[in-house]
């Protein structure tokens, strides 16, 4: 199993929203099809970037990048990300593609399970990051979890010997 990110890819907006606009949606897939071929109808994982942190993370097994980045839900929850912000930054799309073994992608299908824990690892990377994550689907598990020293380590519960060796042990900083 083989994964590949390409972008990160500038989404298009009207103002302060994502364009909801065929022909701009149409230009950054195009874009997208300019810098790899075929990427569009990959299927993998995505994650839309504001201000350099995840703001969402999704997956797609069924159809490829092109029918589940912009759909309503998700055009819901990037600007409601946006909206919060007084100074938003460039809205980016990173496009994380399955990998055959013969070097293309992978195509759209059920049987991608690789994909879908892939995806909560990735979640869990980002609510370490921003724990405003918009993800919530398997994210509560995630936000109620302590381990000091890997997870949600509570204030002053990072410096014991069992915990530093622990973060030793798994490479963790």
């Amino acid at each position: 199993m083989y994964f590949y990110p390409y972008g990160p890819f500038e989404i298009p907006r009207d103002k302060s929203r994502i364009s909801e606009d065929k022909d701009n949606k149409k230009k950054f897939w195009q874009d997208v099809e300019a810098m790899e071929a075929g990427l569009s109808a990959a299927c993998g994982c995505y994650i839309f970037t504001l201000r350099n942190k995840a703001w969402y993370i999704g997956s797609t097994n069924r159809q490829g990048f092109l029918g589940e980045c912009f759909t309503i839900h998700k055009l819901y929850t990037y600007n409601k990300a946006l909206s919060e912000y007084t100074s938003p930054g460039i809205p980016r799309l990173i496009l994380i593609a399955k990998i055959t073994e013969t070097s293309r992608f992978s195509k759209a299908s059920d049987g991608h399970r690789d994909i879908k824990y892939l995806e909560k690892m990735l979640i869990a990377h980002g609510l370490k990051r921003n724990p405003d994550l918009r993800n919530i689907k398997d994210t509560k598990i995630l936000r109620e979890m302590t381990l000091p020293g890997v997870i949600n380590t509570p204030q002053g519960e990072a410096s014991g010997k069992p915990v530093q060796f622990l973060k030793l042990v798994l490479g963790v900083r």
